[in-house]
């Protein structure tokens, strides 16, 4: 099963980011418990000042308990949350989550894709990206990675296309704020590259 494959990647995610330091002091790794109130603090700040990008409402995120952060970094198989950090300071993250059910066992998810736009024009967003899409290649049996990204969002949008997705379909009227409608777009990335 995925399981074991799932952790050594994780394993070797960490090790590769934690010696690996790119842009003076950013490092990617995948975070864990400890990380929860950091994430928590960014996801929050995400979901009030973008959001038309995120389906969760800030509202909503910032009524759950405390600990729902920490629970959700908690290790387990087919999920990763990576962070970028600059200094000790969380900046920017992505994360994977690998379809439970065996019939969609081939399939995760891409989410939570978010940097700090202070720390925009230095390619995060794509070195997150990549990071999941390489922890996305070790994990055995994964054929595809799928999004939704707010169509109006051009520059995400950009950075996924970039990064090889490509769009299989718009959800009309996907979220509602504040009296406007966004569409999402769907999108894939073939791990494969056997893909429609």
């Amino acid at each position: 099963m995925a399981g074991c494959g799932d952790r050594l990647g994780n394993e070797a995610l960490l090790r590769d980011h934690l010696t690996a330091v790119a842009n003076g002091e950013l490092v990617l790794r995948p975070l864990g418990p400890a990380d929860g109130p950091g994430y928590r603090e960014l996801r929050l700040r995400a979901l009030a000042e973008f959001p038309d990008a995120f389906t969760s409402s800030a509202a909503e995120a910032a009524a759950t308990a405390d600990d729902w952060s920490v629970r959700r970094m908690l290790p387990r198989d087919g999920h990763v949350l990576i962070g970028a950090l600059i200094g000790e300071r969380l900046a920017g993250t992505a994360g994977l989550d690998r379809q439970p059910r065996e019939k969609e066992r081939h399939k995760a998810l891409l989410y939570g894709m978010f940097v700090a736009p202070e720390h925009a024009g230095r390619r995060i967003g794509r070195k997150l990206v990549d990071a999941v899409v390489g922890q996305a290649r070790q994990w055995p049996g994964l054929e595809q990675i799928d999004l939704t990204v707010t169509r109006s969002n051009e520059r995400a949008r950009r950075l996924y296309l970039d990064a090889g997705f490509v769009t299989f379909g718009v959800e009309h009227r996907a979220i509602k704020v504040a009296g406007v409608y966004y569409d999402k777009e769907h999108m894939v990335l073939f791990l494969d590259h056997h893909g429609h």
